[in-house]
């Protein structure tokens, strides 16, 4: 199936920070998508992050 990827990226602190795990998002027509919010020291984590080239983006 051909698609297309749009990527939000924001800077900036949550307060009060976001949960660790069960975080979603609404959609306009009501269906939840997960969220995972990722700190931008993520070497350790196991799920990839695309496009992989995003740290960049993010000056890390």
């Amino acid at each position: 199936m051909l698609g297309h990827e749009i990527v939000f990226l924001y800077s900036g602190r949550l307060d009060p920070p976001p949960p660790a795990t069960g975080a979603t998002l609404i959609e306009d027509d009501g269906a939840r998508v997960p969220v995972v919010w990722r700190p931008l020291n993520d070497q350790d984590e196991q799920v990839p992050l695309y496009p992989s080239d995003v740290g960049s983006w993010v000056g890390k």
